[in-house]
């Protein structure tokens, strides 16, 4: 920017210069985010699109699930955004089934709205784990206007307990040990399971 002023009567000219970063979300305009449900063994995705709010005519979403994830078809939901002064969002209100379509082929879900937006909105979906033997699950969403790509962004979800077949953890009460096994924690599908435990020089199980 070039300032122009006038200082003691003489013509002064300035040249200021702003540098600033623009985050992820706003660059790809929208982001995806994703969080792992233990109890249930689920990943809910959530995917914010059209962040600075343009039109868009035919706006179609399309996300492809990979790596042993099952969706749950009637997760699918879409709801307005409520965006704070800060940058943070939630979710606003539930979008009528009505204005939008819901098509599920093979691995790849597409939503696509009825008729032309100008808002935010957060597309809402959940998969289960089939087998959890993965460390870490990646999706990626495309915005699209008709068939014309605008924007892709995606995510990454860790999974604490994939690869977990047992751990055992001791608490000492006096003269005793008390053992705790926990088997199978990654819920995996385990064929013929056997546990073997031997207890250490000096030890002997108490049968209770």
């Amino acid at each position: 920017a070039v300032i122009n002023t006038e200082i003691n009567g003489e013509s002064v000219e300035k040249k200021v210069t702003f540098n600033t970063t623009m985050n992820d979300r706003i660059v790809a305009n929208g982001e995806k985010i994703g969080s792992y449900n233990y109890v249930d063994h689920s990943i809910t995705w959530n995917i914010l699109i059209n962040e600075d709010q343009s039109k868009i005519e035919i706006p179609i979403v399309k996300d492809t699930i990979y790596n042993n994830l099952a969706l749950l078809s009637d997760s699918v939901e879409v709801y307005t955004v409520n965006m704070a002064s800060g940058g943070s969002y939630t979710k606003k209100e539930k979008v009528s089934e009505d204005l939008y379509d819901v098509i599920i082929e093979g691995n790849e879900l597409t939503v696509q709205f009825k008729q032309s937006i100008t808002e935010r909105y957060i597309i809402t979906y959940t998969t289960k784990l089939e087998n959890t033997t993965q460390t870490s699950y990646k999706n990626t969403a495309i915005v699209n206007d008709g068939e014309k790509q605008l924007t892709q962004f995606g995510t990454t979800v860790n999974v604490p307990i994939a690869n977990k077949f047992a751990s055992k953890t001791g608490q000492q009460d006096g003269d005793e040990i008390n053992w705790e096994i926990y088997l199978n924690q990654s819920r995996t599908t385990i064929n013929n399971a056997k546990l073997k435990d031997q207890p250490s020089l000096g030890q002997k199980i108490i049968e209770e």
